[in-house]
């Protein structure tokens, strides 16, 4: 191989492998991948699957054996893991590597991600700011209707965040200002969207089968999941549903 001003780690077990150093090959790969055919990547070069620029699945608790096995192996690191989807398969791993963790942790298996920051600089997404803003709204209406004597502003929408327990979604957290007589207060008010049973229209029919759908936008083909947990939406949103 000549002319080569430099070699991109990307493709470097390509060239190596043919090159006159072919025989120091190790191994193709020093990271474990996890790919997933019917879900991830179709790239029609096959098991070269790197050459398409596909991203991985996320890992699941359902994996971890298969990363267990992958000990004897010379592998240093996984792709790829994602606090999102699963923080289960995050701490699973650190036990795994590192050891139990301290029982005490009382928000071990809890995950917050946070989705809006009033000060962020990137513009903020229309309709989560007015779900957030009537979030805000509706909070100091209780307050009130709750016996409060205080006289309740609303403020500023500080931050929202994505609240999840043993991954499943718990609701969005909005934290926002109130202003009052003895000065500003920051609250957080926890929603979640209501679960709405399916009417089935005919016994014994195809709905019959059916046993769970969601509407909801920002689908993820690839880990078949929403990404907009809290299912907010607004006038110029693309729905999406999502069936079993």
């Amino acid at each position: 191989m000549t002319d080569i001003e430099s070699f991109y780690e990307s493709f470097f077990h390509i060239a190596l492998r043919n090159s006159e150093f072919c025989h120091t090959l190790v191994d193709n790969n020093l990271h474990l991948t996890n790919w997933r055919r019917k879900h991830g990547c179709h790239c029609q070069h096959k098991y070269a699957v790197d050459w398409c620029g596909c991203s991985p699945n996320d890992f699941r608790p359902t994996d971890m054996d298969r990363i267990q096995r992958t000990e004897s192996r010379d592998l240093f690191f996984a792709r790829k893991f994602e606090s999102i989807i699963s923080h289960e398969a995050v701490t699973m791993v650190d036990k795994w590597v590192h050891g139990p963790l301290p029982a005490d942790l009382a928000s071990l298996h809890r995950h917050w991600v946070c989705q809006y920051h009033r000060d962020d600089l990137s513009a903020a997404d229309d309709a989560a700011l007015t779900f957030y803003r009537s979030v805000a709204r509706l909070s100091a209406q209780r307050l009130r209707v709750g016996g409060s004597r205080c006289d309740l502003q609303v403020g500023d929408v500080v931050a929202a965040f994505v609240h999840k327990k043993d991954d499943n979604f718990k609701g969005t957290v909005v934290q926002f200002e109130l202003e009052t007589t003895d000065g500003p207060l920051v609250l957080e008010a926890l929603v979640s969207p209501l679960p709405t049973p399916i009417k089935r229209l005919k016994k014994g029919s195809a709905e019959d089968r059916l046993t769970s759908m969601d509407i909801s936008t920002d689908f993820d083909q690839k880990e078949a999941m929403f990404r907009n947990f809290g299912r907010v939406m607004g006038v110029f949103a693309t729905p999406v549903i999502m069936h079993r």
